[in-house]
């Protein structure tokens, strides 16, 4: 039997833990089936005005660049006191290139600073601004040696988090009730967008491409950002949940935020809820891919890498014992030559397809090991865990937050809202042996899932890449009525989600919400609630929908609108019998009332 570890360069010992772990069994409710469904797109998304975002600074405060040019990467929303230095000859003229510098540490303000910082952190909490920074700097023009201002008091907001007016007057408080007060009228207030990342701990994630990450895309996902991301709090990371959809703040901005369930962003904060001015104060932060999906995805490669070796030493027998039946003159040529070239077609497949799995888990193990180099960001909204009304049968189930991703979670391009249904690929003339991965299902057997009647079929398209895009929501009576029907022509929606725990799973939404008493929520203290729920069931033989660590999940319908968001599930195991939801059509006017403007994000 040829000796393939040389060639693999996998080290025997590490060969010998990954085919221990292939004869371990996977959890069938664990590895669900692999769907798709079509790309249609119901509502237009907004595009990005990008003279509209310089504007919208200098509508307000026409010294805007000027005053920061060189010296920060953000403008002053606005300033107090009088104006900077500018050079002269008109509009055209080049501004002079600031640089920041530092106060002298014999600045009479000095020994009242901390008095001075803690007045100003008092009135934004108490006008419900939120505060990141405030820092004393001097400023010069580059080259001068004097300084033409030697403190500013610069305060950083969240970016896109305010109105003009807001701003102005929380400037012009400290300027007369803080500064004056103190004696130092002449300082100047600054205020800016700045946020406050971990620097350079950032774990990148790249977006999935199953075009080129084709026989391994299953096993990479979990480490990249579309939907689905598993996420957890970095202080609790055994407590985990799923990223279901990505949203903007608004056309102008460039924040990019998460959804998930607020009982997987902030569980202690769950009753409470977190504002937007709050959330300073209670900072969680969150990173991606906890204990149980981190060790769930390393498992899932080294299982599969000794899956693979199986098969190549099958494979290699199987060459071997053709070879034996020609010498014995009881085998034909032209067919043992047939069927070596189709083994030594395995044989390749599988070794390179094992390169590459072990190359994905040498940069997971080496790059993200470390729970701080897993951090993408922090809560920026949570709405408290409840009903919006005291009759059940009248209420749904409020569960939602945006994580607000730092700049460093995810690596350029970033591909946003396309959630992976399955790489069809895999599904190759190879055998059965090599290429099961526990679930997959063939694109022909996806459009008997979500596409059954057979009149439905016609319009049926697998996404590109199996990558299916969210794009707007099923309205309400469309949930009611749906206008899709299943074999026997009954009209029933077929949904699809990809999660944390369960991946990639398909189910019915049912015709009746459920009456649902929430009393015991993982991480959650003191709750009690009745509710109506969206109720997803179990597709007919194909297991649970759902389990522990779905929770954020989009579900959404075959054209790839969002149906809603996963909240929870009811079962006497970690797995659900059936799923609970809050409808999209509901769960998106929450959103617009607690931050206007946020919208899903884009096509790319």
């Amino acid at each position: 039997m040829a000796d393939t570890l040389p060639i693999l360069d996998i080290s025997p010992e590490f060969l010998e833990k990954c085919i221990a772990l292939s004869a371990t069994k996977h959890d069938p409710d664990d590895i669900s089936p692999v769907c798709s469904a079509s790309t249609l797109t119901d509502v237009p998304m907004p595009k990005i005005d990008v003279s509209a975002k310089k504007s919208r600074y200098t509508d307000n405060y026409a010294k805007a660049f000027s005053d920061t040019y060189g010296a920060f990467d953000a403008p002053f929303i606005y300033k107090t006191g009088p104006a900077w230095p500018q050079r002269t000859g008109g509009p055209n003229a080049q501004p002079y290139l600031r640089e920041q510098r530092d106060v002298s540490h014999t600045h009479p303000i000095k020994v009242i600073w901390p008095d001075i910082v803690k007045k100003i952190a008092a009135h934004f909490q108490e006008v419900e601004m939120q505060l990141n920074i405030v820092a004393g700097l001097a400023f010069a023009n580059q080259g001068d040696d004097q300084a033409f201002c030697e403190l500013a008091v610069v305060i950083g907001i969240p970016r896109d988090n305010y109105l003009f007016a807001s701003v102005k007057t929380a400037a012009d408080h400290v300027q007369i009730h803080v500064l004056a007060k103190a004696g130092f009228s002449e300082i100047p207030v600054a205020i800016r967008e700045w946020e406050v990342f971990s620097q350079g701990l950032g774990p990148k994630l790249p977006s999935l491409d199953p075009l080129f990450d084709a026989e391994i895309a299953q096993y990479r996902h979990l480490f990249t950002s579309n939907p689905g991301l598993a996420v957890a709090l970095y202080k609790s990371p055994w407590l985990e949940g799923t990223i279901g959809a990505y949203f903007k703040l608004h056309k102008e901005s460039d924040i990019i935020c998460g959804l998930t369930c607020c009982h997987v962003a902030c569980p202690s904060r769950a009753v409470s809820g977190l504002t937007v001015a709050a959330v300073t104060a209670h900072h969680e932060r969150i990173i991606a891919i906890g204990i149980d999906a981190y060790n769930k995805g390393i498992t899932d490669i080294m299982r599969r890498i000794g899956t693979l070796q199986k098969t190549i030493e099958s494979e290699e027998d199987k060459i071997e014992r053709r070879e034996q039946r020609l010498v014995d003159g009881t085998g034909d040529p032209d067919t043992a030559a047939r069927l070596t070239r189709k083994s030594n077609r395995i044989i390749e497949e599988a070794r390179e397809t094992m390169k590459l799995l072990n190359r994905l888990h040498d940069d997971i193990t080496k790059q993200l090991a470390n729970s701080n180099h897993r951090r993408i960001g922090r809560v920026y909204y949570a709405d408290p865990i409840g009903a919006p009304s005291d009759d059940p049968a009248f209420a749904h189930t409020v569960d939602w937050a945006f994580i607000q991703l730092e700049k460093d979670a995810f690596k350029s391009p970033f591909t946003g809202n396309l959630v992976y249904i399955g790489d069809s690929l895999l599904l190759s003339f190879y055998s059965h042996a090599l290429i099961s991965t526990g679930g997959e299902i063939s694109e022909e057997e996806y459009g008997d899932l979500m596409f059954p009647w057979g009149a439905d079929k016609a319009h049926y398209k697998y996404p590109k890449d199996g990558l299916l895009q969210i794009s707007g929501h099923v309205p309400e009576d469309e949930m009611l009525n749906p206008m899709q029907r299943d074999t026997t022509g009954i009209f029933r929606m077929p949904v699809i989600k990809n999660g944390m725990k369960t991946g990639t799973t398909v189910g019915w939404l049912n015709g009746l919400e459920s009456l649902v008493r929430h009393y015991q929520i993982t991480g959650v203290r003191d709750i009690s609630f009745m509710s109506m729920e969206t109720t997803i069931v179990p597709y007919g033989g194909r297991g649970a929908f759902s389990a522990g660590g779905d929770s954020g999940s989009s579900i959404l319908d075959r054209r790839g609108r969002l149906v809603a968001l996963l909240t929870g599930g009811a079962g006497l195991t970690d797995k659900s019998d059936i799923t609970f939801a809050t409808p999209a059509y509901k769960l998106l006017a929450d959103i617009e009332k607690a931050v206007p403007g946020a919208f899903l994000f884009p096509a790319v």
